[in-house]
């Protein structure tokens, strides 16, 4: 016999968000992740990848990082099966005018980060989501529930299991408070 419940009301307009991390791992190795999660913080898929640097004499070090970081994220992009309405990422994934230039989402990208007072600063990278656009409202409810810094944690756990010998000792569990 079954046993009658209310079933959850998840339907495809609530949307999803994917948080981007990319970090430096040792020896030069770059380590990224996209989660992708719906408006109650379940995941819905994650996707990883790492690269080195490239080599050479002609890379600047100051070079050699924003072509890692901007190699590894578009190749999240391109491997995601899903299409979100939202990017989140953390301020030290780059300037606001790096982002916007060479990571060029066409979707609302929202910055997070530490502010001050010890709450979460929010800043979008492109025009923020204009009344109609699933991620409107999805922002503002992922922000209610704390899920605008948190799925970093899971990020970083996720890449250290993947990938331990190429993580670092300096990566914490507390990438945003």
């Amino acid at each position: 016999m079954a046993i009658p419940y209310r079933k959850p009301q998840t339907k495809p307009e609530d949307g999803c968000a994917a948080y981007l991390d990319v970090v430096a791992g040792q020896g030069g190795v770059w380590l990224g992740a996209l989660l992708l999660l719906d408006r109650c913080g379940r995941p819905l898929e994650f996707v990883h990848n790492r690269t080195g640097p490239p080599g050479g004499w002609m890379w600047p070090d100051d070079l050699q990082t924003g072509a890692c970081v901007a190699a590894i994220a578009h190749s999240l992009f391109d491997t995601c099966r899903r299409d979100p309405d939202l990017v989140v990422c953390q301020r030290t994934l780059g300037p606001r005018d790096y982002l916007r230039a060479e990571i060029a989402p066409s979707i609302p990208m929202l910055v997070v980060g530490p502010a001050a007072d010890g709450r979460i600063q929010r800043d979008w990278v492109n025009d923020p989501p204009t009344q109609g656009m699933r991620a409107h409202a999805l922002a503002p409810e992922l922000e209610a529930r704390g899920f605008l810094s948190e799925p970093f944690r899971r990020i970083l756990r996720g890449l250290r299991e993947l990938y331990p010998t190429d993580f670092t000792k300096d990566h914490t569990d507390d990438p945003v408070p």
